[in-house]
């Protein structure tokens, strides 16, 4: 829900650990020089401690994890505790085709876990959640492809100990669809709009990057402005599947609305 998001911060997992025991005053050299210690040390702590859990992940409304595949047990750790501290929204994104740390895992019962075991405890522990299959493929050709599929396959049903996710077929993405991307970095508004009417005579498709939803009006105005452009040829933020009240700026007033009324205030 934009409306909220006022701040957003990225680390790797000891990058966060580190930052978060040193601010908190419980990070001692000795984890300068041993990161799985620190990391271990770090999971332990958001297990065991409330009081510290709601202080380093109370803030976060949303967490997003990539590369999941990469999980072991103290990552996954780290992971749920943030997400109960403060009943955060939980995204991953991973390949179990691509589960190659298995040596970074603790070995138990003379086995060590695959990705695919963390995707399912997520779905155990994570009440409400939904899985998206990703199958197209941008990168490569049909054939690669194809041979991708072959060869992984092969491996799986080959290996009674290796469990996986994915049974869909990979697709290639459609050529048909593929549009081509020109890319002007540091053009200002006032040299696209002189370009506009020339693109729109290659029946180009033109898309405008706005780093907020202010900027994306003003661009609007002054695209409306230009000679040939129809309102019907202006698609805002994908609006045929964004709601009004999903614009962050209506999305505030609207909270503020809803706030008062709860209130039974006056002052609407």
């Amino acid at each position: 829900y934009g409306s909220y998001v006022k701040k957003m911060h990225v680390y790797t997992f000891h990058a966060f650990a580190k930052r978060a025991m040193q601010a908190n005053n419980i990070c001692d050299k000795g984890y300068e020089d041993d990161l799985t210690n620190l990391l271990h040390s770090f999971a332990e702590k958001l297990k065991t401690d409330e009081q510290f859990r709601n202080e380093v992940g109370g803030r976060y409304k949303t967490i997003l994890i990539d590369e999941f595949q990469d999980m072991n047990d103290d990552f996954y750790d780290v992971i749920i505790s943030l997400q109960r501290a403060s009943n955060a929204g939980l995204m991953v994104i991973g390949d179990d085709d691509q589960d190659i740390l298995l040596w970074n895992r603790l070995q138990k019962q003379r086995l060590r876990l695959h990705s695919v075991d963390y995707f399912e405890k997520l779905r155990c522990d994570v009440t409400n959640n939904k899985t998206e299959n990703l199958v197209f493929n941008f990168r490569s050709c049909q054939e690669i492809v194809d041979r991708s599929q072959k060869y992984l396959n092969e491996i799986t049903e080959n290996n009674s100990a290796i469990e996986r996710l994915k049974t869909d077929i990979l697709l290639k993405a459609n050529p048909e669809n593929k549009k081509e991307a020109i890319v002007q970095d540091k053009t200002s508004l006032e040299d696209f709009i002189k370009i506009i009417p020339g693109e729109l005579v290659a029946d180009k498709e033109i898309a405008i990057l706005c780093r907020t939803n202010a900027e994306v009006f003003d661009v609007y105005k002054r695209v409306m402005e230009v000679a040939g452009i129809n309102r019907s040829d202006i698609k805002i933020q994908n609006n045929n599947d964004l709601r009004l009240s999903d614009i962050r700026e209506f999305a505030e007033w609207l909270d503020i609305c809803r706030g008062r009324i709860v209130h039974n205030s006056d002052e609407l």
